[in-house]
């Protein structure tokens, strides 16, 4: 039982899966970009209107919000259904981090897209739900994204730069295996010796030591002078001055 146990878990460990963004660029004729574009600012003005209820309610329950603002987003803003969800969940996970701010989104900010706003079809198209109905538009990989394609996930963020629009897309990697050495080696410190390994090899610090003291010396030199501290010359110049012989001075009378 217990040796069942070990093998369990190694094969859990060796398993486990790191998740990774990949950035790929879609290709999308004028009027694909027209659509997504206005997609894009009809939605996130539906997120503001959507946070605006909540900060006014004081709620970040996505079920108060679906009864409250579900109709209302569908009629005032166009969104098809997956897409009004979507939107009352964006501004949920948002709400929740800070309750006393109002959260806000830009006109073209990002959308979390799910499995019902977004499909592959293949491996250079996606099909993708813009107000007017689905549309199929292409996109770039490149030679790091394509070996990591097969394990992409359902949820992408579609994201506007200044003009190219990209999918943020979430892949599952396994974990690589923890490294197992075959050697060691240890490393003692010190001040005459820099360091000294096991091996019997010693890395002498002279140069170093050497190297230290003239960076201090040079730190001394220039170090600046204290502001009420006269400098060497006017030192040497008040020395000189002193050493002069002194004239006699004599007091003359006013008047004769």
């Amino acid at each position: 039982m217990a040796s069942f146990q070990v093998d369990l878990w190694k094969h859990i460990v060796l398993n486990i899966l790191m998740q990774l963004t990949l950035m790929v660029k879609l290709q999308p004729n004028p009027a694909q970009a027209a659509a997504l574009l206005a997609t894009m600012e009809r939605f996130n003005a539906a997120c503001n209107a959507i946070a605006e209820t909540a900060l006014r309610e004081h709620t970040a329950s996505q079920v108060k919000l679906h009864h409250l603002m579900y109709r209302d987003v569908r009629e005032r803003f166009g969104l098809s259904a997956p897409m009004a969800v979507r939107a009352i969940g964006q501004v949920v996970e948002v709400y929740k981090r800070d309750k006393s701010i109002p959260p806000t989104f830009r006109p073209q900010g990002a959308i979390v897209c799910d499995d019902r706003l977004l499909s592959w079809q293949g491996a250079d198209r996606v099909s993708r739900l813009p107000r007017q109905g689905r549309t199929v538009i292409p996109l770039i990989r490149g030679s790091y994204q394509a070996p990591r394609w097969r394990r992409v996930r359902g949820q992408a963020d579609l994201i506007y730069r200044d003009g190219p629009i990209y999918l943020a897309v979430v892949v599952d990697v396994p974990e690589p295996p923890p490294l197992q050495p075959d050697d060691w080696l240890g490393v003692d410190l010190g001040i005459v010796n820099i360091a000294a390994d096991s091996d019997g090899q010693t890395y002498s610090g002279g140069q170093v030591n050497g190297l230290r003291k003239r960076h201090a010396k040079l730190r001394q030199r220039c170090k600046p002078k204290a502001p009420n501290r006269p400098s060497d010359c006017s030192r040497n110049v008040v020395a000189r001055s002193n050493a002069l012989p002194r004239m006699k001075t004599t007091a003359w009378p006013t008047s004769w």
